[in-house]
C-alpha cells in the first residue's frame, strides 16, 4: 500500500506543479539537460497512464438565437456554465497564437491592448473606433458580431475550398469563446459584473428585434442582411456598432481570396490580443469557482498572466 501511494504521488498533478515551481525558481535546473529529460519522462508516463483528451472550450454565437438562448437561460438558472453548451477542443493554432502573445508581454514586454495595437500595426486605423470603449464586454460583442458577419459572408468560399485556414480557425473559435464568456461567465471578465450583463442584454434585445422575422434565424443570407441592416435609435449600442464594423470589414476585406485572407489575419491577431487583454483580473473568486466546476481556458491564461507579471 505504501508503494502504491508513492507511485500515485509521483504521478500526481500536485507533484508536477511543485516541480515546475521549483524549476522556475532555479536557474541551474533550467540549464540542465538532465532535468529537462526528467520532466519529459514524467510527462510521458503521465500521458501513457492517463490518456489526455485535451482542453476544450465552449462556443456561443449570439446571432444564432434559436440554438444559443435556451442553453444560456438553463445554465444561468442552474448556475452551471457547462450545461448543454457546444464545446470544441482548443485548436493547437489557438494555443500557439495565445502563448506567443503571452510570451511577448511577459516580464514587462509589450503593453496590453484591446486590439488597438493590432489595428495600428496592420494599418487599419479607420477601425480604431471599434476599440474605443472602456467596456471590455462592449468591445467583445462589437467584434464578435462583425466576425460572425464576416464568417457568414465567406462561408460559401470556405466550403468550396480546402477548409479553414489557420487564421480563420483562431479568429472564429476565440470570437465564439469570448461570446460564451460574456453570455454565461461574465464573472470571469475584468470589469463590473452588472455592467457586463446590461451590455449583453441590450445587444441581444437589438439582435432579436432584427432577427425575429420568419426565416431570418435559419437562413444564413437572411440573418446577414437583417443584422447588417440594424439601425437602432442608439448608434453607440453594441449591436449597431457590430453591424457597422461588419459592413466596414466586408468593404475592406470581403471580396477576393487575397482580401479575405488579409481579413482573417487581422481578426486572428485582434482576437488573440483581446483574449490576452482580458486574462489579467483581480476577480479571484470567479476563477476559483471556475476551477471547482472543471476549469476554463481563460482561467489558465489568468494564472499564466499572474505568474509572468502581466497585469493592468
Amino acid at each position: 500500500m505504501e508503494a502504491w501511494e508513492f507511485v500515485v504521488y509521483v504521478l500526481s498533478d500536485w507533484l508536477l506543479v511543485s516541480l515546475l515551481c521549483e524549476y522556475a525558481r532555479r536557474p541551474r535546473w533550467q540549464s540542465s539537460r538532465w532535468v529537462q529529460r526528467a520532466f519529459c519522462a514524467l510527462l510521458w508516463v503521465k500521458r501513457a497512464g492517463r490518456p489526455h483528451k485535451g482542453m476544450r472550450f465552449n462556443q456561443a454565437c449570439i446571432l444564432d438565437l434559436r440554438q444559443h438562448t435556451p442553453w444560456v437561460i438553463a445554465s444561468k438558472l442552474l448556475q452551471h456554465r457547462f450545461l448543454g453548451m457546444p464545446s470544441v477542443p482548443v485548436p493547437k493554432e489557438v494555443k500557439h497564437a495565445v502563448f506567443a502573445s503571452l510570451r511577448a508581454k511577459g516580464g514587462g514586454g509589450e503593453p496590453l491592448s484591446n486590439g488597438v495595437a493590432v489595428l495600428h500595426r496592420r494599418g487599419y486605423q479607420q477601425l480604431l473606433w471599434a476599440c474605443d470603449s472602456r467596456s471590455v464586454t462592449e468591445v467583445i460583442l462589437v467584434w464578435h458580431i462583425a466576425t460572425c458577419l464576416f464568417e457568414m459572408k465567406n462561408s460559401a468560399q470556405a466550403a468550396a475550398g480546402a477548409g479553414r485556414s489557420t487564421e480563420e480557425t483562431v479568429a472564429a473559435t476565440l470570437s465564439k469563446y469570448c461570446a460564451y464568456l460574456v453570455a454565461c461567465a461574465p464573472e470571469l471578465l475584468p470589469e463590473d459584473l452588472e455592467g457586463s450583463k446590461h451590455v449583453y442584454k441590450a445587444a441581444t434585445r437589438d439582435l432579436h428585434g432584427a432577427l425575429r422575422r420568419k426565416g431570418c434565424r435559419s437562413a444564413s443570407g437572411g440573418r446577414l442582411e437583417r443584422v447588417m441592416g440594424i439601425d437602432g435609435p442608439d448608434p453607440d449600442a453594441a449591436a449597431t456598432m457590430g453591424a457597422e464594423l461588419g459592413r466596414q470589414l466586408l468593404e475592406e476585406c470581403g471580396f477576393g481570396g487575397a482580401n479575405v485572407a488579409r481579413g482573417w489575419q487581422l481578426l486572428a491577431q485582434l482576437w488573440t490580443e483581446l483574449v490576452v487583454y482580458i486574462a489579467p483580473s483581480r476577480n479571484i473568486e470567479g476563477h476559483a469557482e471556475a476551477l471547482a466546476q472543471g476549469g476554463e481556458f481563460i482561467t489558465l491564461l489568468w494564472a499564466l498572466a499572474t505568474h509572468t507579471g502581466i497585469n493592468r
